[in-house]
């Protein structure tokens, strides 16, 4: 393989372990608010925090598409089996929820069926029949109930994210260097990329100072322009992890050390809304 080529593929496996350790992360952050309403009587809300949870987990392990309609590599499971918390049965158990009954209507688990309402009578030894009425069943899951088990799914994308950045700072260690080394082939490797950037699609930014930045990682940056999907402006927010590795020395993730964001609970809804309130009372006070 050529230098080229190889920064290439390079730059595709840091993408994948860095989706990987996103993906790890924001399930693991949901399944932390499940725990949090685990009392609540709105079986709705938990199912759905669960549903949300097991999907995002998934991603990964999931057949997409990259640029230019080029199959995504599944993320390969034994990168994970490094990971102190890995646990291959809690992760099958994951993947064929997702595969079988969330994310599909697998008839194996949950079977539909259709029965119908009969009324008969019998006249000279012949019974006569006809039908009266016809409807169908279809079972679905209605809750989570299993505690422990929801605390093993935490655990294990916890784990999983710590391995996928682990993985991540080792590729971006080696790129680093390649490029110092490589620094023509580095270049070419950047070459010919006419593709609409993801960053291309923000719409209406939103004002945030570098401070609040810094507290609260996870903040909305803009509202996606998804209108090949028949979605208008302004229906979704958008927002960026930013892994950061330099001099191969300060490793961070959105402007906080990674073991910083892997040991803290999830920010607060409160404290997402109370940081843009604040950014915004700042930006006024400054135009003043």
């Amino acid at each position: 393989m050529d230098i080229i080529k190889e920064f290439r593929e390079l730059k595709r496996q840091i993408i994948a372990h860095a989706r990987a350790a996103e993906n790890f992360y924001t399930s693991a952050r949901i399944i932390n608010k499940l725990l949090e309403v685990w009392e609540s009587t709105d079986v709705d809300l938990r199912y759905a925090l669960y549903c949300s949870a097991i999907v995002g987990y998934s991603k990964p392990f999931t057949e997409s598409y990259q640029k230019n309609r080029v199959k995504k590599k599944i993320y390969k499971i034994f990168f994970l089996k490094k990971g102190k918390g890995f646990s291959r049965d809690t992760h099958d158990h994951v993947i064929r929820m997702r595969n079988k009954i969330i994310a599909h209507s697998d008839e194996d688990f949950l079977e539909a069926k259709v029965f119908s309402e009969e009324f008969g009578f019998s006249q000279n030894g012949n019974t006569t029949r006809f039908i009266t009425g016809a409807g169908v069943t279809v079972p679905a899951i209605h809750d989570i109930k299993d505690h422990d088990l929801v605390e093993k799914i935490r655990n294990l994308a916890l784990s999983n994210m710590e391995v996928s950045v682990k993985l991540l700072e080792d590729d971006l260690n080696l790129y680093i260097k390649k490029a110092l080394k490589n620094p023509e082939e580095h270049k070419k490797s950047r070459e010919n990329n006419n593709e609409k950037s993801l960053l291309n699609r923000i719409k209406n930014p939103i004002k945030l100072n570098e401070v609040v930045k810094h507290e609260y990682p996870l903040l909305p940056e803009g509202h996606l322009d998804f209108s090949p999907l028949g979605v208008l402006i302004g229906s979704y927010e958008y927002r960026i992890l930013r892994f950061f590795l330099r001099g191969g020395d300060k490793f961070e993730l959105s402007g906080l050390p990674i073991a910083l964001l892997l040991s803290e609970s999830p920010i607060e809804a409160s404290k997402i809304a109370d940081a843009r309130d604040r950014s915004g009372d700042e930006a006024k006070s400054a135009s003043k």
